[in-house]
C-alpha cells in the first residue's frame, strides 16, 4: 500500500494526499469517525474543537466541510441520503483544494466511507465522502459490502460510526484478491498488506492481519450473519507470522 508523492495537481496527486490523511486518521488519531448524527457533530465541535462550514450551493442540512483543526485536512461530509453528494464534493474541491477542482471524471467515484444501506429512512446521519478509483469501487461491489455490513445493520446507531477495515481498504485503493483463489491466497494477501500497513503506520501487524483477513471472510462468506461460525479475531491475530 505505497503512498505516492510529487504527482502534481492530478487525480493521482489528490488520491495520494487523501491516503496520507486517511492512514494517519485511521491508525493513530482515534478520530476516524466516518458517520455522525447532527447532535454528535455538535458534540465534536464543543469538546474536540471541530468546525463545520457550509458548502456553496448546498444546504447545511445536506453537506458540509468538517475541519478538525491542527494539521488535519478538511473533509467533505454529506447526509447519507443526499443525492447531490458528487456535486457537494466538487464544491468542496473548489473551496478547499482549488488546484484540484478539475479532477472529477468518469474514472473516479465519490464514495461514502460508510455505505448508505447501513442507514434507514428517518436517520439523519452525515457520512464522510472520499474520492476513489472506479475500478477499486467495482472490485468490492455492492454484494461484498452488503455481506460485510449485514450484522452491522442490525445494531442500533448511537450517534457515531468509526471507520471499518473494509472502509479503509476501499478508500486507500487496496484491491482484494478474488473470491475463488482460496483461503491460502487470502491469508497471503492479508499478511502482505498487514506488513506494509504496520511499516507505514507504526501499528500492530497482527491486529492489521486479523482486520484485513476479516474483510475477505466477511465480504465473501457472510460471517457475522449468524448463519456460519463467527470470525474469531483473537485466534486469527495469533496466527499472524
Amino acid at each position: 500500500m505505497p503512498i505516492q508523492t510529487d504527482l502534481g495537481f492530478s487525480v493521482e496527486g489528490f488520491l495520494a494526499r487523501q491516503n496520507r490523511a486517511l492512514l494517519r486518521d485511521f491508525s493513530k488519531s482515534g478520530l476516524s469517525l466516518v458517520a455522525a448524527s447532527p447532535e454528535k457533530l455538535k458534540d465534536m465541535q464543543r469538546f474536540w474543537g471541530w468546525t463545520v462550514e457550509q458548502l456553496p450551493g448546498c444546504l447545511p442540512s445536506s453537506a458540509c466541510v468538517v475541519r478538525k483543526g491542527g494539521n488535519f485536512d478538511p473533509e467533505c461530509w454529506a447526509r447519507w441520503d443526499y443525492r447531490g453528494y458528487r456535486k457537494a464534493f466538487a464544491s468542496y474541491l473548489c473551496v478547499c483544494y482549488p488546484e484540484f477542482n478539475s479532477i472529477l471524471g468518469e474514472n473516479v467515484h465519490v464514495d461514502h466511507l460508510e455505505p448508505r444501506f447501513r442507514f434507514s429512512k428517518g436517520d439523519s446521519y452525515f457520512v464522510r465522502l472520499h474520492l476513489i478509483r472506479r475500478n477499486v469501487n467495482a472490485a468490492y461491489g455492492a454484494g461484498f459490502e452488503r455481506n460485510f455490513y449485514q450484522a452491522e445493520r442490525k445494531k442500533s446507531l448511537h450517534g457515531a460510526i468509526h471507520m471499518s477495515w473494509l472502509g479503509f481498504c476501499k478508500a486507500y485503493g487496496i484491491l482484494p484478491p478474488g473470491k475463488n483463489v482460496g483461503t491460502a491466497a487470502w491469508q497471503t494477501w492479508a499478511r502482505n498488506q498487514a506488513r506494509e500497513f504496520a511499516q507505514e503506520s507504526g501499528e500492530s501487524a497482527p491486529d492489521a492481519y486479523a482486520g484485513l483477513l476479516g474483510v475477505l471472510q466477511l465480504g465473501y462468506t457472510g460471517y457475522y450473519s449468524g448463519e456460519a461460525q463467527d470470525f474469531d479475531f483473537e485466534s486469527v491475530r495469533r496466527a499472524y507470522q
